[in-house]
Order: structure tokens, then sequence, then C-alpha cells
């Protein structure tokens, strides 16, 4: 029988799975997650060495795996204008861009378009 490394007991698990969002509890083997189900379900794949944590009803999200991360700086970008080389490939095209969104901008509030890269547009030259 399959022992897990580590298994999590009585929580609320977010999986991200479509077919089954939630669970109580969830294993881990070799580094990778094996199951995800009820805590007497989970329970089953306890061995000898299994680490165990009960999460007393606390909630588990699935986690960012990246060495470098600006989560605030990204949701910034969601407020702006994407100029990117895959979104404008010349000028007029930021400048359209940016008069789109000014279309239904506020009058007084500030409109900001981030990524073009001068050397990627078609004129090979900063705006």
């Amino acid at each position: 029988m399959l022992f897990a490394d580590l298994v999590v007991l009585n929580g609320n698990v977010i999986t991200s799975d479509d077919r089954k969002p939630r669970a109580e509890a969830l294993a881990v083997w070799d580094g990778k997650f094996v199951a995800t189900g009820a805590t007497t379900q989970i329970k089953e794949l306890v061995g000898r060495d299994t680490s165990v944590i009960d999460l007393k009803g606390r909630t588990v999200t699935p986690g960012f795996i990246d060495a470098h991360c600006h989560p605030s700086i990204v949701s910034k970008y969601q407020l702006q204008v994407d100029c990117t080389p895959g979104q404008v490939t010349t000028i007029n095209d930021i400048v359209g861009a940016l008069a789109e969104r000014a279309r239904v901008t506020p009058k007084g509030k500030w409109i900001r378009g981030y990524g073009y890269d001068d050397t990627k547009l078609g004129e090979q030259r900063h705006p």
C-alpha cells in the first residue's frame, strides 16, 4: 500500500479542480499531490513515516511557485493600456489604444500604458 509523505486533514482545501473544487484533506507523495477528499479517506494514506497536519478547519489555497514575483505590479497592469509588442506594432497603434481608453475614462483621470518597445515598433523610435 502507498503511504503519503504528508497528509493534511480536517480543512477547507481549495483544489482548483472544476470537477471537485473543495476537499477536506489532501495527501502528498514524493512532492506531488496524490489525493484529495474526505478526511476519512485521506487518513487511510497515513503510514508510520507520514507527517500529518490537522488544519482544524482552516483553509488551504493553491500556491504560487515563482522565485521572483510582484503581484501588486501585475495588478496595476490590469488597469493600464497594454502596449506590448503583441498588442501594438506602430506608434499609431499606441495612440489608438490610448484614445480608446480615453473615451471611457472620466475627465481628469490619468491613462497609463505599459510595455511598449521602441525597437519592435514599425517606426523603430520612441513615440
